[in-house]
């Protein structure tokens, strides 16, 4: 059943108690752009509310409006991903949206309304700082990859959720094309065509395609823990001393380093573009110590729970690794030469040209010197010297 706004509410009242249907109820759809929620491709989100209560209900599509070359997707990711709603808000209430119920057969669920919070990508694309955001980050993904880890459970629960959460097309989605740069475009924006450029010289070294290669054949591999998938600065909502998590649908096994270098891959862009506006010094420090902050609270949280099992030489691949899916994930978003709000608040080609190159240079230095690297601290003084390196080469022209 593809459910409306018009047959929305009645369904609801009718099949569930979360509804007095004596009372009139109020449905929207979020349309893409909404500064509070992206509707993205592969759902319809719909506001639905009666009085001072408020929910929101997500709905699987099947016929997405882009080709991605995958057929019709599988509907039953909308059950799969209230499912991974529920695992982990057993695990860190405090950082997941409740979630009430599903209907699988319909493919959607509904959740609690997020309300007056906000999404952190367009919080921080208007120079707001938060605190906390760091520390809270780093500890929700050292409790959720412990817990989902064989540090914590036995081989045969790994399984059956390995066996449960797993999604053939969701994960091709990720390996062939959010990971996936393209190649052989020819943009006619001479900004972007400069871009691809960058992109084509950069896939011509055998090096730097061989990292790649072996980046895609360790998040299919290693499977480590369950990963969030699709965890960048969209799917976390904020006020200024709260945090959500929403979108679960990439929900699979991986490595541990993959959603920590995915979500650290939109601070890494918000740096570069605060660095070319050159306005706000302050939030590029916030940037770095927030990046600081994410690892360290990540580290001390996981070797804390895991305990003497845990070894110096474990940290240190989910760091290098981390690095690299950081490198993937930001040098595939700017390659897609799509809507990316992270430069694209710069509101000038010129400058949004420069923050991407930054952020490229800075991606292929971690991606050929992330096995170099032994602590976060390094890495900040790399992106530093990095920086340092092309302001002045900009300044020389």
């Amino acid at each position: 059943m593809l459910l409306s706004e018009d047959t929305l509410g009645d369904y609801l009242c009718a099949r569930t108690d979360l509804f007095d249907p004596s009372q009139p109820i109020t449905v929207k759809r979020l349309e893409t752009g909404d500064d509070r929620y992206i509707d993205g491709y592969l759902n319809y989100l719909y506001s639905v509310k009666q009085g001072e209560r408020s929910f929101v209900v997500k709905h699987a599509r099947e016929d997405i409006p882009i080709d991605l070359g995958l057929g019709p997707l599988d509907t039953r990711r909308n059950y799969i991903e209230y499912n991974s709603y529920r695992l982990r808000e057993g695990i860190t209430p405090q950082w997941v949206p409740h979630a009430y119920l599903a209907d699988a057969d319909n493919h959607f669920f509904v959740t609690e309304d997020l309300a007056p919070m906000r999404t952190l990508r367009f919080e921080l694309c208007k120079g707001k700082q938060f605190p906390l955001m760091g520390r809270q980050v780093g500890q929700f993904l050292a409790k959720n990859h412990y817990a989902t880890s064989a540090f914590c459970l036995p081989g045969r629960d790994l399984d059956t959720l390995d066996g449960f959460f797993f999604n053939q097309q969701m994960h091709s989605i990720i390996t062939d094309l959010i990971l996936s740069p393209e190649l052989g475009m020819t943009p006619a924006d001479p900004y972007e065509a400069a871009i691809q450029q960058t992109i084509e010289t950069m896939f011509a070294d055998e090096a730097i395609r061989s990292e790649w290669q072996g980046l895609i054949a360790a998040f299919l591999e290693k499977k480590q823990c369950l990963i969030h998938g699709d965890f960048h600065t969209s799917n976390a909502f904020i006020s200024r001393s709260d945090l959500k998590v929403i979108d679960m649908e990439y929900t699979s096994f991986g490595p541990f380093g993959y959603d920590l270098g995915y979500f650290l891959a939109n601070i890494l862009s918000q740096w570069a573009a605060f660095t070319i506006r050159g306005s706000n010094p302050s939030m590029c420090e916030y940037l770095l110590r927030m990046l600081t902050d994410v690892y360290q609270e990540y580290f001390a949280g996981l070797s804390g729970l895991i305990g003497r099992r845990c070894r110096p030489h474990m940290l240190t691949e989910v760091l290098q690794d981390s690095l690299g899916y950081l490198a993937l994930a930001g040098i595939s978003r700017i390659a897609h030469h799509g809507e990316f709000p992270d430069y694209d608040y710069l509101g000038d080609p010129e400058l949004s040209f420069l923050a991407k190159t930054l952020s490229l240079l800075v991606c292929k230095t971690l991606l050929t010197k992330r096995h170099t690297i032994t602590h976060p601290a390094q890495v900040i003084r790399l992106l530093q010297l990095v920086r340092d390196g092309f302001v002045a080469e900009i300044h020389e022209r």
